[in-house]
């Protein structure tokens, strides 16, 4: 083998490597903004459907908010105000077959797609622990009529089953809208509306 060859030989192998490795980082480049897509697609519905309900219902609705008191912290995509009280929403953004119980410290997601992997997220449930009573004692200490409060998680892609435990507060965008819907949240206690949203506004942080 001749010199030249040798180059020749070479200089097309380096040119192989270059194409595979162009291709796998436009194949991931593209794959990434797809599921960013899905995403945003996603987050729009959510939002679209809370504000449907909250219209339907007569909800007051406070979007993507932090709040903090007494030293507890807790963020929300969503919160509704009624007269029945509050209700803090957490959007969770997994999609495929959702595994897990209340408790646990982890869920499992199984993508209904053969090119993404099953991955263990934190339990979305528990990071609103304590979040009903930290409503509660916001009210208290501004003297306000909170009536009830509840939190709960909610899924909102549409390819989303879910596979948790008995009465975990947790559902599907579906789901979520026949729940936001039904008698429960149509109780009247008397709440008082805009002092709630006052107190909790004193309350937001960045």
């Amino acid at each position: 083998m001749t010199l030249n060859n040798l180059f020749i030989i070479l200089f097309a192998g380096i040119l192989l490597v270059l194409a595979f490795a162009g291709f796998a980082l436009y194949t991931g480049d593209s794959n990434f903004f797809k599921n960013r897509q899905k995403q945003d697609s996603a987050k729009t519905a959510f939002s679209r459907t809370m504000h449907r309900i909250a219209v339907l219902k007569n909800y007051e609705v406070m979007e993507n908010v932090t709040f903090e008191f007494n030293g507890e912290k807790f963020s929300f995509d969503v919160v509704l105000l009624s007269g029945y009280g509050t209700v803090g929403i957490k959007a969770c953004y997994a999609k495929g077959d959702i595994y897990g119980g209340v408790n646990d410290v982890n869920w499992l997601c199984v993508p209904n797609t053969t090119l993404s992997h099953k991955e263990y997220f934190e339990n979305p449930v528990r990071q609103l622990g304590g979040s009903v009573r930290f409503f509660k004692d916001i009210y208290k200490a501004e003297k306000v009529k909170g009536g009830s409060a509840d939190s709960f998680v909610v899924f909102p892609f549409s390819k989303t089953t879910l596979y948790l435990g008995k009465n975990a507060p947790a559902y599907t965008l579906g789901d979520a809208q026949d729940v936001l819907s039904g008698q429960k949240y149509a109780a009247d206690n008397s709440a008082d509306v805009a002092a709630m949203k006052t107190a909790l506004e004193k309350y937001i942080v960045k």
